[in-house]
């Protein structure tokens, strides 16, 4: 087997990584730098930090105050804005938007099976993970649908082995949540 590697290219990616490197350095090295921070905090500056970069926006991490403030002070257009870092999306990302895109398309099934119903639902999903196919994802999503109604109407049913609870509410339109804990079914 005869491998070829295109130097040229090779070249590009590394002087790329460098120039990442440099300017995530200006960005999160002001406050690394000057602050007194533990773990938890110096991982939530590099995320921050790589999110800014990320969506190559002119916001500058200014301070990090200590609790009760939020978490960072950010400037964006001249304008102070506190920052309060809740939720770290990385491995679990995946797992989370496939349950969320498989509820969004429950969602508009049953805006069409089911016209002029404004609910809320909440629903929770088994270990936060449901692995489905791209064929199965209509009929799950029929399904889904179906259990939302059957659910505001205080129909008895058995929920499916993914789906621990589902709790309705009225709404002022239709809108599936995906509660990220297991609990028990409730109407």
């Amino acid at each position: 087997m005869n491998v070829q590697i295109d130097k040229e290219e090779l070249k590009k990616l590394i002087e790329q990584g460098k120039k990442e490197r440099q300017e995530l350095g200006q960005i999160i090295n002001p406050i690394v730098n000057n602050f007194d921070l533990n773990k938890q905090e110096t991982l939530e500056v590099c995320q921050i930090g790589k999110f800014v970069y990320k969506i190559d926006s002119k916001i500058r991490i200014v301070d990090k105050p200590q609790p009760p403030n939020p978490d960072f002070i950010i400037e964006l257009k001249d304008k102070l804005i506190g920052l309060e870092h809740t939720q770290i999306l990385t491995e679990d990302a995946q797992r989370y938007f496939r349950v969320k895109t498989l509820l969004d398309y429950a969602e508009q099934r049953f805006e069409q099976k089911y016209p002029n119903i404004n609910v809320h639902a909440t629903i929770s999903v088994q270990n936060d993970e449901w692995k489905y196919s791209q064929r199965d994802k209509p009929k799950l999503a029929e399904q889904i649908a179906d259990f939302v109604q059957w659910t505001r109407l205080e129909k008895d049913f058995e929920l499916p082995e993914k789906i621990t609870n589902i709790k309705t509410t009225r709404h002022s339109q239709v809108s599936f949540s995906y509660k990220k804990k297991i609990g028990r079914r409730n109407t």
